[in-house]
């Protein structure tokens, strides 16, 4: 398609005038900018704030109070800030924490956080607490990508130091300082869904990294608008009663997606699997690649293979 002639120039223009640090680090530093319990926001998010304008934006939802209050001690230039809301929690003794950041490769940096839960028998004060914590990361090229894990408050008359598990003579075993890993789950797909690939390119535009359905023509336009540099004019050809624009943009310095598995399951769900290459695409663009999809079904698009707990 023509409208992103533009965003092409303006790639390359940009990947002419770059430079980037190479070599592969095994760990990121970081800091704990500010942390809390009562966040106006209530589901569990990880977000990553690149601009002022990010952060002013994040800061009018984390407390509602106006932009124009926030803290003037971020300095975007020189740092990322990472806020992770661990949402709702019918009672307090919960809390957030960042473990590692860790460059697993030349393009990831897994971020492994944790949630502190309190133990069984635990006095805790009974009100709604919605946990946060924000941390502050040097500037540095690459995708981040999010990796939990639990730690429980002590609790009962069985010793162990804290990340240990203990097993008993019955084969129970004991986590301490940690939840037990959650089982596997398996997913079957019992029905093929078809697609077909309406654009396949890049942005530039990291706004737009993530997954977006679009569902009408004044989405589209708006998507595009922002993806491309160029505004869209006129209807895409989408019958939106009968299809569904699945945006995908992995992230900076990928490679093109490749869609491994389109089906629905017995429940009705419409799953979408990729899969993408590290650092085999431009170091400041995202591949970008917008699928057609019939309507119907609650959609889920992920990744083939996930960063596990290592």
């Amino acid at each position: 398609m023509r409208y992103f002639a533009t965003l092409g120039a303006l790639v390359f223009a940009v990947l002419a005038s770059a430079q980037f640090k190479t070599g592969l680090d095994a760990t990121v530093g970081f800091s704990t900018y500010q942390e809390g319990q009562n966040s106006r926001i209530t589901r569990e998010s990880q977000t990553i704030l690149q601009t002022v304008g990010d952060f002013l934006r994040y800061w009018t939802q984390l407390t509602g109070r106006p932009a124009h209050e926030a803290p003037r001690d971020v300095f975007c230039n020189t740092h990322h800030l990472i806020a992770i809301h661990l949402g709702l929690r019918q009672t307090g003794g919960y809390r957030v924490s960042v473990r590692s950041i860790n460059r697993v490769h030349a393009g990831d940096l897994l971020v492994t956080w944790v949630e502190h839960q309190p133990a069984r028998d635990a006095m805790v004060a009974q009100v709604q607490t919605s946990p946060f914590v924000l941390i502050r990361v040097p500037r540095t090229a690459g995708v981040f990508r999010f990796a939990k894990e639990f730690a429980n408050a002590a609790s009962g008359s069985i010793g162990g130091a804290p990340g240990t598990v203990t097993t008993l003579p019955s084969g129970v075993k004991i986590y301490h300082g940690q939840a037990p890993p959650p089982p596997p789950v398996v997913v079957v797909i019992v029905e093929r869904v078809p697609y077909t690939t309406f654009y396949s390119g890049w942005t530039t535009n990291t706004d737009l990294l993530g997954v977006h359905v679009l569902t009408s023509d004044v989405e589209y336009s708006r998507f595009w608008s922002l993806a491309s540099g160029v505004q869209a004019s006129g209807s895409p050809g989408v019958d939106w009663s009968r299809e569904r624009l699945v945006a995908i943009s992995p992230g900076v310095g990928r490679g093109p997606v490749s869609i491994t598995t389109a089906g629905r399951t017995e429940s009705g769900e419409v799953i979408v699997r990729y899969r993408d290459s590290v650092g085999s695409g431009p170091q400041l663009a995202s591949p970008l690649t917008i699928l057609r999809l019939p309507v119907g079904g609650k959609l889920r698009v992920e990744p083939e293979v996930r960063i596990g707990r290592g």
